[in-house]
């Protein structure tokens, strides 16, 4: 019953996601809306796998982001950036070796779906911070 209720919710999350947001949906997140409601995204495996996809083409839109923004910036500025980013590599790292022994000791398998969610969501974050901070320059 508990497990029951927490997948319910786990959807519910998903659907607000994928559906309860005002502006407009980023690539990346239709592409993976599109994966989910496919025959295979619809299983716990073909769900990770998918998210898996989105990590990766998150994590490529953090790069590009990041020399997008050392683009625009002062030498002082590019200094504090490539801090800033190793101090979050280095909360990346832990926080993704967290997140795998926590829900790696969970029974059910939606537990797999909800850590390879957060992973993204971690990646997804930075991206779009590090577009935010260019956009805040470059937009009047």
């Amino acid at each position: 019953m508990k497990t029951k209720i927490l997948f319910t919710t786990f959807m519910l999350l998903m659907a607000y996601l994928a559906y309860g947001q005002e502006e407009e949906e980023h690539p990346i997140d239709q592409a993976l809306e599109e994966c989910m409601n496919t025959p295979e995204g619809s299983t716990t495996i073909g769900m990770i796998g998918c998210m898996q996809e989105a990590e990766e083409a998150w994590d490529k839109e953090l790069n590009r982001a990041y020399k997008q923004l050392r683009s625009i910036m002062s030498a002082e500025e590019k200094t504090s950036l490539l801090t800033a980013q190793r101090a979050w590599l280095a909360y990346r790292d832990a926080e993704f070796s967290f997140n795998g022994d926590y829900h790696g000791n969970m029974q059910g398998t939606m537990w797999g779906i909800v850590g390879k969610n957060r992973r993204m969501n971690i990646v997804k974050a930075r991206a779009l911070e590090l577009n935010d901070y260019y956009l805040t320059r470059t937009e009047p």
